[in-house]
């Protein structure tokens, strides 16, 4: 490409701006996003080169360029599958299952039907913090491994959107504190009782599976799939709402409970985001 544009445009700042802009779109209409950079880069370094020496063919520097950032690969790819191997793909892996085992704490401490612990709070702040240091070393992971993934069946934007997955849960759970803070519990009844503690158990159940998946990085087809319980809470919610009268609590403590129960079933948590497929 570098060799076509100076071949067409000549060498300047100018074809050299619009050489730049041609690769960008060329390279995101064969879907190359993640090679932009380095495209851009050798398209700009054949133009340059054939600027300071306009009697060398631009083929040629083209050539030569290719033949340097083949080789680079080559030698870099070799490095990290033989001679000295970083397994940080198999790290971003295990890292994403860590921050799901604290993702599946922080839930089970904000949605404890018991009596909350004497320092909630504090465990709370912590477990929030945690999560927020491994998001963040897994985003380090996953720049590591690019290299590696370059040579595997998972892209890294898949990995890249399994993570933002993983943020929008860690957010989504965040949300449901309301359910200790304001006591939510106690404009329950028997039956709505009985429904949540089926789907918090379901959801715990759900995060411990996808954890067991990742460590092992084994395929299970049999998840359990939250989408009928989902549905089944909509129904009891329904019951609930025509059949009790919320007149005798607070309005503040109606309304975190229907909050509470919106958070709930949003498509991050419980709808179904992680599938067997997305860890294979």
């Amino acid at each position: 490409m570098g060799s076509f544009f100076t071949n067409i445009f000549g060498s300047n700042a100018f074809t050299l701006g619009i050489s730049v802009i041609l690769t960008v779109l060329v390279c995101s209409m064969f879907q190359l996003k993640e090679s932009i950079r380095i495209a851009c880069l050798s398209v700009s370094m054949v133009m340059i080169m054939w600027g300071l020496h306009p009697a060398t063919s631009p083929w040629q520097f083209g050539l030569f360029r290719f033949l340097d950032s083949a080789l680079g690969i080559g030698v870099a790819v070799l490095v990290s599958h033989v001679l000295w191997p970083t397994r940080a793909t198999q790290q971003l892996r295990f890292n994403i299952a860590k921050t799901l085992h604290y993702i599946n704490r922080l839930f089970q401490l904000e949605l404890d039907l018991n009596p909350p612990p004497k320092h909630f709070y504090r465990i709370h702040h912590r477990l929030i913090r945690d999560i927020n240091q491994l998001l963040d070393e897994t985003r380090h992971y996953l720049t590591e491994s690019e290299l590696e993934l370059l040579t595997k069946v998972r892209s890294i934007e898949d990995w890249s959107n399994m993570i933002d997955h993983l943020e929008n849960i860690f957010e989504s759970t965040i949300s449901l504190r309301t359910f200790q803070e304001h006591n939510i519990k106690k404009i329950l009844d028997a039956d709505l009782t009985k429904r949540l503690k089926t789907i918090l158990e379901q959801c715990v159940q759900s995060f411990s599976e996808l954890i067991d998946m990742l460590k092992k990085g084994e395929v299970k087809e049999d998840l359990v799939d939250l989408r009928q319980t989902a549905s089944d809470l909509n129904e009891e919610l329904n019951r609930f709402r025509m059949t009790q009268s919320t007149r005798g609590f607070e309005r503040q403590d109606v309304e975190h409970f229907f909050v509470f129960f919106y958070n709930l079933r949003t498509p991050d948590l419980i709808g179904g985001k992680f599938n067997s497929k997305d860890f294979g």
